[in-house]
Parts: structure tokens; C-alpha cells; sequence
């Protein structure tokens, strides 16, 4: 994108590596698909944070970063560039986890968090920081 002749700034986020998630009871590898966290996986549970529907900016943010990341991912490339305007809403999802869940006979419930036990929190850091320290490019 290009205001006034210069050039917007982007982050560059380099994909994590996948986190294999632990009971915090036993220190055991949880078992299944949701035992071990991809970055994409990451993203989807990001993408339920409630800001996405603040406005449409946060809907068309979401939506340029999922296609980014969907690209970097079939291109096999170790890093995506997102618009900077674009990784604060993402930043910002990463900093402040909530995530919109449906609960039988209340509807859609916002809790904190990403969906994990509270003591799975820590192990979820990596990923976090990979977009909260997104390098400018």
C-alpha cells in the first residue's frame, strides 16, 4: 500500500515451530490433533477473538492476513509480510486473548482466553511472540 509516495511499513512474522501441548496435571503430551498447536492452528484461535467484528478494518485485516498466511504456507516460505495497519489488530488479539463461544441455551459468550485451561497458558508464549515481535521490514 502506498500513501503519499511512501511506502507503508510490514512485519514480518517468522512461523514458529508447532508447541506439543502438556497436561499441566501429568506433563504428559495431550493426546490428538489439538495436542500439538501449528501456527495456522494458532491463527484460527486468534481469529475468534471478538475484535475481528469491531469494524469492517479488523474484517478485511483478518481476511488479508489469513490469505497471506495461506500463500507463505503453500509456498512453503519460513515467514510471512503483513501490512503493519494489519498486525495490530493481530498484535493486539495476541496480547489480549478472548474468544467468542457458543453455550447452549445462552448463545455466543465471550470468555478469556484461547479455549485452553488457564495452566496450558505459558506453553502458548511462542507463538504469542512470534507476532508480538514481528519485525518491521
Amino acid at each position: 500500500m502506498i500513501r503519499c509516495g511512501a511506502v507503508m511499513p510490514q512485519r514480518k512474522i517468522v512461523f514458529p515451530e508447532s508447541v506439543q501441548l502438556l497436561d499441566p496435571d501429568s506433563g504428559q503430551p495431550l493426546a490428538g490433533p489439538e495436542g500439538l498447536l501449528d501456527f495456522t492452528s494458532f491463527l484460527r484461535k486468534l481469529f475468534n477473538n471478538p475484535l475481528w467484528n469491531e469494524s469492517w478494518k479488523q474484517g478485511m485485516a483478518q481476511r488479508s492476513i489469513a490469505q497471506a498466511v495461506k500463500e507463505a504456507i503453500a509456498e512453503k516460505r519460513p515467514a510471512v509480510l503483513i501490512a503493519e495497519e494489519d498486525w495490530e489488530f493481530l498484535a493486539t488479539a495476541a496480547k489480549t486473548p478472548r474468544s467468542a463461544v457458543f453455550v447452549a441455551g445462552m448463545g455466543m459468550q465471550v470468555i478469556s482466553g484461547f479455549g485452553y485451561h488457564p495452566a496450558v497458558a505459558g506453553q502458548l508464549i511462542p507463538m504469542q511472540l512470534a507476532i508480538i515481535n514481528a519485525e518491521v521490514v
